[in-house]
């Protein structure tokens, strides 16, 4: 499945989802360099990501466009993962 990326946070419906986080990404393999926040629907993940240059420009906008809360990861989590905003 192809990834849909937007460019910000208000490009994204979330109306349907019951619980959507975003999972954030410090040099994914999948986009290498680079700092990506992917959608989740509860624990499954969906297509549709966020791409920034670093995690900072990520953080910079949940916190000022969300009323999300950031968690950082747990020990067990995949080594490139920052944290989850909820």
């Amino acid at each position: 499945m192809k990834d849909k990326i937007a460019e910000d946070i208000d490009q994204i419906d979330m109306s349907e989802l019951k619980l959507p986080s975003f999972a954030i990404y410090k040099n994914p393999t999948d986009y290498p360099g680079k700092s990506v926040a992917r959608l989740f629907e509860g624990e499954k993940p969906t297509n549709v990501v966020i791409i920034k240059k670093n995690v900072r420009e990520l953080h910079t906008l949940f916190r000022h466009r969300t009323r999300m809360t950031f968690l950082p990861k747990l020990p067990g989590d995949p080594e490139n993962l920052v944290g989850v905003w909820m």
